[in-house]
């Protein structure tokens, strides 16, 4: 195309563009249309309530974590099982029952001489294993912990106190509310 008929072509867009632009726009005459507004069948009402129930604490959960030690696995084992049963006797005579007793890990590790070379001797073994406790009345806990003490289990872990029936209190406390 020739630079003439690119600048011809250029301002016959321009006058057309700017006589759009300058053109009024018509009145619109106005539709007339029957309207029907038809209000929905199902109305609703919000309301809002409130219901408060207290209760007390009455729940709890937790680890019990020990460890033994032997120059033998076999003589750590049996520590280890030894502490264990001794645990559970205490748990049950303290009114835990057996499915609320729970073995958690058991791991084994082997005590070795810190030495660079390949050969490494075996001083021993120790034993870690925890048990899950549900406690499902607090009354007990304080004497529970000391005779846990006692049996030689230094080490109670994940500590936590809760409510045991907290569905039955949340219906409650929403009859409430909706009352």
């Amino acid at each position: 195309m020739s630079s003439k008929f690119q600048t011809a072509l250029l301002i016959g867009i321009a006058i057309v563009v700017g006589m759009l632009y300058m053109r009024r726009p018509e009145k619109q005459i106005p539709i007339v249309q029957d309207i029907e507004v038809i209000q929905p069948e199902n109305r609703s009402i919000t309301v809002i309530g409130q219901g408060e129930i207290k209760t007390n604490l009455d729940k709890a959960e937790f680890i019990i974590a020990f460890d033994t030690d032997g120059e033998e696995l076999a003589d750590a084992r049996m520590k280890g099982e030894k502490i264990y049963k001794e645990a559970t006797n205490i748990l049950t005579t303290h009114g835990v029952e057996e499915n609320d007793i729970v073995d958690g890990y058991t791991r084994v590790q082997v005590r070795t001489a810190s030495s660079t070379t390949a050969d490494k001797k075996i001083y021993g073994y120790i034993v870690y294993r925890t048990i899950k406790v549900t406690l499902n009345y607090l009354d007990e806990l304080n004497a529970l912990f000391m005779d846990l003490q006692a049996a030689g289990v230094y080490e109670i872990n994940e500590i936590t106190i809760s409510v045991s029936n907290i569905d039955g209190f949340r219906e409650r406390a929403l009859q409430l509310a909706v009352e």
